[in-house]
C-alpha cells in the first residue's frame, strides 16, 4: 500500500498537463494590469507635452499684446488650449487655465499679482497676492515695478477603472498622503513669460 501510495505521488509529482493553462490565468490579470498601466502613462504623457506646449503658445500670444486684454481673449486662449490639448469640455472633461500677472512692488519690494484670470472646473479661485508674497524665490528674478506672465494649466487624465484606487505605497513627509495615485491623475504646466513689445500687459484698461 505504502509503495503504490509512493507511485501515486511520485507520477502527480512528474505530471506536467495543464501547467501552462494554470501559469495562464495566475499571470493573464498581472499583464492585463501592466498593460492598461503603460497605456495610460502613455496617453498621461502625451497629454502632459501637449499641456506644455499649449501653455507656451498662449503665455507667448499674451506676451505680445500691447493693448488691454479682456474675456473675449481669455475666452480665444481657452478655445486655443482645448484645441491643441484635444480637450472637451463639453464632454465633461476637467481641466484648467489660469493666467496671472505678477509684478514687484516698488513700496514693500515684494511680489504682488495685478490680475488674475481663470478658465476651466480644476483651479478653484484666481492666484491672490497672497499666494506669491515672500515667495520670490519660486518666481523669475523681477526689478521694481517688473511684471511677469504666468501662465497654469491643469488637465485630469481618463484612468481605466481597472486601474482606480492603485496608488504608491510611500506617503509624503508634507501632506501625509500618498506621493502617486491614479485616482487623482492629473499633469500640470506653469509658464512663465515677459512682456516683450510693453512694460505691462493690462486687464480691460490700464490705471
Amino acid at each position: 500500500m505504502k509503495a503504490y501510495l509512493l507511485r501515486k505521488l511520485r507520477a502527480f509529482y512528474d505530471e506536467t498537463d495543464g501547467v501552462v493553462t494554470l501559469e495562464a490565468i495566475i499571470y493573464a490579470p498581472m499583464l492585463l494590469g501592466l498593460f492598461m498601466m503603460m497605456i495610460t502613462l502613455f496617453d498621461a504623457f502625451h497629454t502632459n507635452n501637449l499641456s506644455q506646449k499649449a501653455a507656451y503658445a498662449i503665455a507667448d500670444a499674451i506676451s505680445r499684446e500691447t493693448t488691454p486684454i479682456d474675456d473675449d481673449f481669455i475666452n480665444g486662449m481657452d478655445s486655443l488650449y482645448q484645441l491643441m490639448t484635444h480637450t472637451n469640455a463639453g464632454n465633461g472633461q476637467e481641466y484648467g487655465l489660469r493666467v496671472t500677472v505678477i509684478s514687484r512692488s516698488p513700496t514693500s519690494n515684494d511680489l504682488e499679482v495685478d490680475w488674475s484670470v481663470l478658465r476651466g472646473t480644476t483651479f478653484t479661485r484666481e492666484m491672490q497676492t497672497s499666494d506669491v508674497a515672500g515667495q520670490s524665490d519660486s518666481y523669475p528674478m523681477l526689478q521694481t515695478e517688473e511684471r511677469v506672465i504666468l501662465v497654469e494649466t491643469t488637465t485630469k487624465i481618463d484612468v481605466p477603472g481597472g486601474l482606480k484606487g492603485s496608488q504608491d505605497r510611500a506617503v509624503s513627509q508634507v501632506t501625509r498622503e500618498p506621493r502617486f495615485s491614479f485616482d487623482d491623475f492629473t499633469m500640470n504646466a506653469f509658464v512663465f513669460s515677459r512682456p516683450r513689445f510693453a512694460p505691462q500687459v493690462c486687464w480691460k484698461r490700464c490705471s
